[in-house]
């Protein structure tokens, strides 16, 4: 902030008594920009005891005044002026302060718009950087993302690969063995009913050898039977016909 000095161009000289003389110079110095200037609550408080000194407006009446003594009557009519004048310099003092400070805001709020166009600029291109390394730390997060699963996949796959080897290779082995195991349980009930077979047909064999046997015997001794009969007859033919001769 400036550090703005309030004083205004306002003759102060002119209000000690009822001298005009340093009033008009005093005024005719300030409005010739002269050097006669004072701090505005002295002017204020000069302007008040000026203003105090005047008669009431009830009791001014500038005819009556020019009729009984019009000497007075000018003195008070250019008092009059000069506290016009008075006034227009002091509403001018405060019109250039007032522009003062107005030039003063002016250019502070200027300046704050700059800052706050700068303090934009600056924060909207941070926010630029973050954005962009958020991005770009994002997109390296899901590539990484990306890749293990990827990697998982593979992976899967070639276990997947391998335990799929893994059970045929398994079931082969059970089924060539359970066919092996099976062969060799037909192979050895086979055997067993082959033998029970077997033993069944020499058992039969053996029975009909003996029946042969038997029928062989009993042909033999029909025959011997037979021909000890035909003997036997023989021999009585022979036995008779001997007997009858």
């Amino acid at each position: 902030m400036l550090d703005i000095e309030t004083r205004v161009v306002i003759p102060f000289a002119c209000m000690e008594g009822g001298d005009d003389t340093p009033l008009v110079k005093a005024s005719v110095a300030a409005t010739s920009g002269g050097s006669t200037r004072g701090p505005f609550d002295e002017c204020r408080q000069l302007l008040c005891l000026q203003i105090s000194s005047l008669p009431p407006p009830s009791c001014i009446n500038l005819w009556k005044i020019f009729c009984l003594n019009p000497w007075l009557g000018l003195c008070r009519y250019f008092q009059l002026l000069l506290f016009m004048l008075l006034v227009n310099v002091l509403f001018s003092g405060a019109g250039r302060l007032a522009a003062k400070l107005f030039e003063h805001m002016r250019r502070v709020a200027a300046a704050v718009k700059i800052q706050k166009q700068f303090h934009c600029y600056f924060a909207r291109k941070s926010y630029g950087r973050l954005q962009s390394s958020a991005v770009t730390l994002q997109a390296g997060i899901r590539a990484m993302i990306a890749r293990n699963a990827f990697a998982f996949r593979k992976i899967t796959k070639a276990a997947i690969c391998i335990q799929a080897q893994w059970r045929c290779y398994s079931g082969h082995s059970y089924y060539m063995n359970l066919q092996k195991a099976a062969l060799t349980f037909q192979c050895a009930w086979r055997k067993r009913l082959a033998r029970r077979v077997i033993r069944t047909l020499k058992m039969a064999a053996r029975e009909t050898g003996a029946l042969k046997e038997a029928k062989n015997k009993l042909e033999k001794q029909v025959e011997e039977l037979s021909w000890r009969l035909q003997l036997e007859k023989r021999v009585r033919v022979t036995s008779t016909s001997i007997y009858h001769i």
